[in-house]
Parts: C-alpha cells; sequence; structure tokens
C-alpha cells in the first residue's frame, strides 16, 4: 500500500469529529500520484485506503456516489482523457472499466448516478472549440456508446450533474449558453431532479491545511436517504461564502456609508469607482486576513490614494470564492447595476481550469463579461490567470501555463483593446515565487505580499494610463554620503545614506539590498545582522521609502582581520518588493562607494 497515500487519509481523520456518519455512509477519494484511492469514513474514523486504479489518474475531482444498496461507485478521467469506471461490492473494488475512450478529445469532470444501472455524463470538446455534454448507461454489465445529451450547436454546455431513481430512470442536468447567459438544461426523467444538501457540519476548513488534496472528492447520505457529493475545494468555497455574507454584514458604519454612496453614484468629478470582479483570489482568500481587507483591491487603492493626492478612489471588492466564469457572467450585470463604476478589473479561470473546462469556453466567458461591461458604460480590464504552487498543484499549474502561452486572455485584450493586467507573468518573474508570495495551504491564492508587492501593482500599472489624472513619478534617489577614503583592518566603519523617496508608492514600496565586492572580485550580501552572506538577502526587506528618515546611518560595517588588502566597493540598491535584484531593469535606485583596506 502507498504510505503517501494512506497518510493522506488519516490526516483526513485528524480534521474530522470523533463522531462521523454510519458506518458504510460515507467516502472520500481522491487522485494522488496517479492513483485512484477511496476510504470509507464511518463513527470510527477513516478506514484503511483501497487502491481502485493506477492508470495516470487526472489530478482532479473524481465523481462518486453511494448507490441504493449503500455501496459507492467512482468515475474519473485519465490523464490520457479516457473515462473510467469502478463499483464497490461490499468486499472489494472491481476491475476499472472503460467508459469512453477519449480519441484525442477534452474532457471535463464527470457526473456520476448509480442506483442498479450507472450512468455517466461528462463535457467534452474537440480541440478548441466549446464543449458538448454526452452520456454513457451501463446496462447488463455492458457500456453504451457514448450518446449526446442534446442537439449539436455551437455554444459551451458545461458542468453536468446526473440523477438516478431507485427504478433506473436518470436524468441529466447542465448550464447551456443561450448567447446572453447561461440556462439550466436537462434530458431524460425531469421528475427526478439533482438533490442537493449542505455538507456534513463537521467538514472542516483544516481539511486541505491537514494535506488532503483539494481535489479529494467527499460523498454521503444525507438524512433523506439521497446520496451527495462533493470536492473538498467545493465545500471550503461554499463555507467562504458563507463566512463572506457575515464579513458584508458587520461592515463599519464607514464601509456602510462608502457603499451606499457609489450604489448612489456620486457625481463629483474627483471620484474614481473601481470594481474588482472574480473568484477568491479577488476576494482575498489566503492573506492575512483571508478576505477583503487584505486583498488587492485595498491595497490598490492605497496605491491610487497615494499617487493622486487631492483625488478620492473607491474600490468595490465582488470576489465570489469558487466562482467559475460561467457563474461569474451570469453575476456580472447585477454587480454593473448595483454600482455604477468608471472601471471593472476581471480576473476570472482558476477555478475553470480546476474543473476542466475548455479554455475556448473560458476566453468566451471572459469576453462576454468585458462586452457586457462596455454595454453598462463601464470600462472593462482584464488580467491574465495567476499560476499555481507548482509542487502543490502540478497539473493545474502545467494546464494554467498553457493557458498563458496560447494567449487566450491577451487575444481578447487585443481584440477589444482593453489593457491587460499581466499577473501570470509577474508572478512567475518572482525568484522562488510559490514560497515567496503564494499561500501554501491552499496553492492557488497569493499571500498577503502576493497581493500587495504583485497583484495590487501590476493592476495600478494597467490602470493608472486610463486614469486621466495628471502625473509625473519621480524615481527615489538614494545615495551614499560618505567619499571615498583608506581604512585599517580590526575596526569598524559607519556609512550613511541620502533619500529622496519617490511620489509612486509602487517604486516607494521597495526591498533595500547591500553587497560588498572585494578585491578578489567575489561579492557578497550584508545581512540585517551584519554578515556577509552568498545568499541574496535584503537587508531591509519590504518597505516604504517614503517611511524612513531622509538621512542617516546605514550600517556600521566591521573591518574584520580577515579583510584583504586592496579596494572594496560598498553597494546600496532598492528593487521593488519581492523582485530580482540581479536584473538591472528591476532596480528603482542604485549607489556605489568604494574603499581600500591597508
Amino acid at each position: 500500500m502507498n504510505q503517501m497515500l494512506h497518510l493522506v487519509m488519516l490526516l483526513y481523520a485528524m480534521a474530522c469529529n470523533a463522531t462521523i456518519a454510519p458506518p458504510g455512509q460515507m467516502w472520500i477519494a481522491a487522485s494522488v500520484n496517479g492513483k485512484v484511492l477511496c476510504s470509507p469514513i464511518t463513527s470510527r474514523g477513516v478506514g484503511a485506503p483501497f487502491v481502485v486504479g493506477e492508470q495516470d489518474a487526472a489530478e482532479c475531482p473524481l465523481a462518486i456516489g453511494i448507490g441504493c444498496d449503500g455501496n459507492p461507485a467512482l468515475a474519473w478521467v485519465t490523464e490520457q482523457r479516457d473515462i473510467l469506471f469502478s463499483s464497490y461490492d461490499g468486499q472489494r473494488w472491481a476491475t476499472p472499466e472503460l467508459v469512453s475512450i477519449s480519441g484525442g478529445k477534452h474532457r471535463g469532470i464527470p457526473s456520476l448516478g448509480i442506483c442498479g444501472d450507472a450512468v455517466v455524463a461528462w463535457a467534452e470538446s474537440e480541440e478548441g472549440m466549446f464543449e458538448d455534454i454526452f452520456y454513457s448507461v451501463k446496462t447488463h454489465g455492458q457500456w453504451s456508446a457514448p450518446r449526446r445529451a442534446h442537439e449539436a450547436n455551437n455554444v459551451p454546455d458545461i458542468m453536468p450533474s446526473v440523477a438516478v431513481s431507485v427504478d433506473g430512470a436518470f436524468s441529466i442536468n447542465w448550464k447551456s449558453f443561450d448567447g446572453d447567459r447561461y440556462i439550466e438544461r436537462s434530458m431524460g426523467d425531469q421528475t427526478i431532479r439533482t438533490r442537493k444538501s449542505g455538507a456534513p457540519g463537521h467538514v472542516l476548513t483544516g481539511l486541505i491545511n491537514a494535506g488532503v488534496p483539494p481535489h479529494a472528492t467527499l460523498a454521503w447520505v444525507d438524512e433523506h436517504g439521497y446520496s451527495q457529493s462533493s470536492c473538498l475545494k467545493g465545500i471550503i468555497d461554499i463555507m467562504a461564502r458563507t463566512d463572506m455574507g457575515s464579513v458584508e454584514n458587520s461592515l463599519s458604519e464607514t464601509d456602510s456609508a462608502n457603499e451606499m454612496a457609489v450604489s448612489e453614484r456620486s457625481t463629483d468629478a474627483s471620484t474614481t469607482t473601481i470594481i474588482a470582479f472574480g473568484d477568491s483570489i479577488t476576494y482575498g482568500r489566503g492573506s492575512r486576513l483571508n478576505g477583503p481587507r487584505t486583498g488587492y483591491p485595498a491595497f490598490l487603492q492605497g496605491i491610487l490614494e497615494y499617487n493622486y493626492p487631492g483625488h478620492s478612489f473607491q474600490l468595490i471588492n465582488k470576489g465570489v470564492p469558487g466562482e467559475v466564469t460561467a457563474d461569474g457572467l451570469d453575476r456580472i450585470s447585477e454587480v454593473l447595476d448595483s454600482y455604477p463604476a468608471d472601471y471593472i478589473l476581471i480576473m476570472e479561470g482558476t477555478n475553470d481550469i480546476f474543473s476542466q473546462f475548455s479554455f475556448a469556453t473560458i476566453e468566451k466567458n471572459l469576453e462576454s463579461m468585458a462586452l457586457r461591461a462596455e454595454a453598462h458604460g463601464v470600462h472593462p480590464l482584464l488580467a491574465t490567470i495567476i499560476p499555481t504552487v507548482p509542487n502543490l498543484r502540478p497539473q493545474q499549474y502545467r494546464s494554467t501555463g498553457k493557458f498563458y502561452d496560447a494567449g487566450y486572455v491577451q487575444r481578447i485584450c487585443a481584440r477589444r483593446h482593453i489593457p491587460c493586467a499581466d499577473q501570470w507573468n509577474a508572478f512567475c518573474s518572482i525568484p522562488n515565487f510559490g514560497t515567496a508570495v503564494m499561500d501554501r495551504s491552499t496553492g492557488n491564492h497569493p499571500n498577503t505580499d502576493g497581493y500587495r508587492y504583485v497583484m495590487a501593482p501590476v493592476w495600478y500599472q494597467a490602470v493608472a494610463p486610463l486614469l486621466g489624472i495628471p502625473f509625473e513619478p519621480q524615481a527615489p534617489l538614494i545615495t551614499f554620503m560618505e567619499d571615498a577614503q583608506n581604512l585599517s583592518r580590526g575596526g569598524w566603519e559607519d556609512f550613511s545614506y541620502q533619500l529622496t523617496p519617490s511620489n509612486d508608492l509602487v517604486q516607494n514600496s521597495v526591498d533595500c539590498y547591500v553587497g560588498l565586492l572585494d578585491p578578489a572580485n567575489r561579492f557578497s550580501f550584508i545581512s540585517s545582522k551584519m554578515q556577509l552572506t552568498k545568499a541574496t538577502t535584503p537587508m531591509a526587506p519590504r518597505v516604504q521609502l517614503n517611511e524612513l528618515p531622509n538621512s542617516g546611518p546605514l550600517l556600521a560595517l566591521p573591518i574584520g582581520p580577515s579583510y584583504l588588502t586592496g579596494v572594496y566597493t560598498l553597494y546600496l540598491a532598492t528593487v521593488p518588493c519581492m523582485r530580482n535584484p540581479w536584473r538591472d531593469s528591476e532596480r528603482t535606485s542604485f549607489a556605489e562607494i568604494s574603499f581600500e583596506v591597508k
């Protein structure tokens, strides 16, 4: 048995309450390292995991259902986009069966219904095309050839959901784009609907933090006897939306007054209203306060107010955790009607890629959002999707990279003459970005530094040229106050700086590096502890230059007895926070001074 997979499931048990469910009424399944693993959850905890399949399962949620006999079944997509199925008979899992071979088509996450017979439905598309809904039925031990659930069309049909009755009748429901919004469509027995109930109350947000992959799927039988399932990410996103409502209801009186002022649309020409629209990354998940108060819109508002004194800005955070672009398209008109604005910043697609939507559908939905904003007289801006942490969500990272490299968002912006905030490139240019600017507990959200020093500045650089507000940015200037001199080994030498901060908060938020080049042409950085180090270590990380004194002592450099005789050069550089100090183009200010040790 794979020990790491077993550990994942045991971590799940630790995250749950002691009393979970009656025996056999709850299961958890995940694909980890290409293997499909499923464990029963009883009142005693999580059972030993079964390895159901080893055929290179894709890193995405599995379809899991609990049949009328109380036994579970699984359907999943392989790396090759084939669809496989297996069922449990109370003793063992059956050898995986081929439901449908890909034939090169893109497949999304399947849906499964089981009660005697089994039905699997999925969305599939040719390369560069929109999805259609297909399904297959297992009767008398055989899977039918894939059948189309609807007439051929040229619109996205996505998110299928299967329901099966005790007599074997079934219904498939999905969302279809009607040219304006996504509508519910269905086929089969119309009296059967997919019944959705909330996840069990003992499922905690600590599941992912405990090490359970976010694409793990939980299945349970609700109080009415109906089979329910949800991936853990979906459960946590729903909980986050509940928390979001609580946050909005607890706004301070000032915040509430500001929201009312925006909804009434002030005629004051000195006020610019900007809507931030998107999913949990817009909302601020993964930041210090895990919400809007430490999300990128709050930091962007600070940059705008600093750079344009005398002009007021209102940033409205309308991020919804877990949202896919189809839901965003359905929501955006209501937001635009409720908050008349000058600009709307749109960034969505992370959840679509997690859910295996086709790139063409994501592009269609994003462009439709931009068109909807223009129809409301609001100037849209789009952003490329940020990367996930490569070693935590490798398949999603690769898929997001393919989406970026193919230029889907960039192409929309070029067609519609819309500014593009290139967030993907900004994050990937940060050294060790997966640790430096990302929240590792989720793997797909920035941390506070990512929101403050990457996302907010990139959005600012995209929106600033549109504002029409006169602004002459001045670069910061930092210099040494001393002249070149001769020093002796065994003592100390004080160095001081002179600072002229920038009027641009983006250029003013920096990491400060101090480096030393010795006579042997060896370079070292000086740490905050006044120690020489080979590591690229900022002596003063993440400071705002306007908050520092205009001049003062920089460091007292010990001239140790081991110092070589000869000419040394001391360097002082300011670099935008989290950026690469080795790139000349990144430095906002640079100074050097030479001295000789005798």
